[in-house]
């Protein structure tokens, strides 16, 4: 059986056209074993600070990043959060560790977002890394408190 021309070039085009959409929603969000993986974008500096910077995130529809701390509760949040691979932490930090020492400190904040250093100080704008943040799923979320 022959397939014509015409039906090649359709199946080639809608081949191009899925594998963009495909791409597009992964550059954004991809879900791991039942966890939520958010990868951040859009970065401001946090200050004078050259290695913290605050990420405000885009959360797929019907996804959840869970609870983020605040000032009645401090170590709220759930999330772990990655430099490429490797985890960064230790979390719940505060701001100004974060602006003053960095080394990965982060911070989960309600109505701020991600605030976070890079691993080796580097400036998360332009050392070429990716971030991301992961929300563990019900059974094996840690917990913070007794």
């Amino acid at each position: 059986m022959q397939v014509s021309r015409k039906l090649k070039w359709a199946l080639a085009i809608a081949g191009i056209i899925g594998y963009f959409v495909l791409a597009s929603y992964f550059k954004y969000s991809y879900h791991l074993s039942g966890n939520v993986s958010v990868i951040l974008q859009s970065f401001e500096r946090l200050g004078d600070s050259r290695h913290a910077v605050v990420a405000h995130t885009w959360v797929p529809k019907g996804a959840r990043l869970g609870e983020a701390d605040s000032e009645d509760d401090n170590e709220r949040s759930s999330v772990m959060m990655y430099e490429d691979d490797k985890p960064l932490g230790p979390p719940h930090s505060s701001h100004a560790d974060i602006m003053k020492l960095g080394m990965g400190r982060f911070s989960h904040w309600r109505g701020q977002g991600f605030v976070f250093s890079s691993s080796d100080n580097s400036d998360p704008m332009t050392n070429g890394r990716s971030y991301r943040v992961v929300m563990p799923d019900q059974t094996t979320r840690p917990t913070h408190k007794p």
